[in-house]
């Protein structure tokens, strides 16, 4: 249980300097509007994470989080903000090399 809730913790925190991160490699300003639309993202994709992980577990929910994560940051990174699908993919995979020192 605890190790449940720790692991959910650690991937929520993850999530959202993730997202940011993303945002920031492309030079998305940080402004109201912008920090809203990202933690709007950021709550809608972590409810579909949790859905997963009390519906399937933490193993099926590990295998397929870049379904649930990754490829719609990528498509809400190239549609909302109108960039290029090759630098919102370029973005989402350098931030999450960064948050790979985490695990």
């Amino acid at each position: 249980m605890l190790v449940n809730i720790l692991s959910l913790i650690h991937n929520t925190t993850t999530l959202l300097f993730g997202v940011y991160a993303s945002a920031a490699f492309l030079g998305i300003r940080m402004n109201r509007k912008n920090i809203l639309a990202l933690l709007t993202f950021s709550c809608i994709t972590g409810v579909f994470y949790v859905l997963f992980f009390v519906l399937h577990g933490t193993s099926f929910t590990e295998q397929v989080y870049p379904f649930i994560i990754h490829i719609p940051l990528v498509l809400f990174l190239t549609f909302y903000y109108k960039y290029k699908m090759a630098n919102s993919i370029l973005a989402v995979l350098t931030a999450y090399l960064c948050c790979q020192i985490s695990n």
